[in-house]
């Protein structure tokens, strides 16, 4: 028999549990993973090796084998007796993994047309790093016209190769910035970088995890990714307006301050510290998540 796994059979499925698993979720009958698994451990094997092996009854064995080569994830290679051997892994997978694509795909397209929602009414969450970065990357290259955004020089920088794409594609992208922008963003002629407050100075550590945007004014995106992560999106025109007069305000703001800077840190000290130390304490009872400990432009705490 040619062996391509250096010990037993049953030895091999012991230290491939995690493959049961997985290959259960792939649609495989704990029999059909156990019998799969040996075949991948031990080759050629027949149906009495398999079972023998597998440690599966023998009156379910052929079944078994039968419903595996239908899949075709084994194929026989003799008869009398009938000996089996797996397909060339990376090759079956792809072809799984390839039908299961197009299902779902398929899946999709049929039931979207089926299911009618007014996707203006929801605020959809994400609670994963992974799936917020998906999420992100995934509304920045569908951007067709305009990006707003705001965020720290961390997270710009961190995003920089999708948003310097949706810029050279001829997006207009305005970015509200706290912190020193990439060079890559000060350069492209279709990003605006805005300084917040007009000094583009940090106000609190926990500013630097946090990016809001808004594209083609028609998709909102509010995210957190320090701590304990987490984002909303939406397409609730409501919340749009909210956050697109947020936006403006933040710009009005900003050309504001670059001209009257020193009188207004007269009245309300550098960086409105003034006005933080007035109405922060009551922020900190509802967000205790955020700190709000202040920082100077040197990033030393205040």
């Amino acid at each position: 028999m040619d062996m391509a796994f250096s010990g037993t059979a049953d030895s091999y499925i012991e230290a491939s549990e995690g493959n049961v698993a997985q290959l259960r979720q792939l649609g495989f009958t704990d029999y059909e993973s156990r019998a799969y698994l040996t075949l991948c451990g031990s080759h050629p094997a027949t149906a009495y090796e398999v079972s023998k092996e597998a440690k599966l009854p023998k009156s379910n064995v052929y079944n078994v084998l039968k419903s595996l080569e239908l899949k075709e994830a084994i194929q026989p290679v003799s008869e009398n007796p009938v000996r089996y051997v797996p397909r060339d892994p990376e090759e079956f997978f792809g072809q799984v993994a390839d039908n299961t694509r197009d299902i779902c795909r398929t899946l999709s397209t049929a039931i979207k047309k089926k299911t009618e929602t007014n996707d203006d009414i929801y605020i959809w969450s994400f609670r994963s790093e992974r799936s917020i970065r998906k999420k992100l990357q995934e509304l920045i290259a569908g951007a067709k016209e305009e990006i707003w955004m705001k965020t720290s020089a961390q997270m710009a920088d961190s995003h920089l190769t999708e948003i310097t794409e949706a810029a050279d594609r001829g997006v207009r992208v305005t970015i509200i910035l706290s912190g020193d922008p990439p060079g890559e963003l000060s350069s492209n002629p279709h990003v605006r970088v805005i300084p917040h407050e007009g000094s583009g100075a940090a106000v609190s550590k926990s500013a630097e995890g946090l990016l809001t945007m808004v594209v083609d004014f028609t998709d909102l995106f509010v995210s957190k990714l320090t701590g304990d992560v987490i984002c909303s999106y939406s397409r609730n025109s409501a919340l749009m307006y909210v956050f697109i007069t947020w936006f403006t305000h933040e710009m009005f703001l900003a050309e504001i301050y670059a001209r009257h800077r020193a009188e207004m840190e007269a009245s309300f000290g550098p960086q409105f510290s003034n006005l933080r130390r007035k109405y922060r304490p009551q922020l900190e009872k509802h967000f205790p998540f955020a700190d709000w400990e202040m920082v100077d432009p040197a990033g030393r705490e205040r």
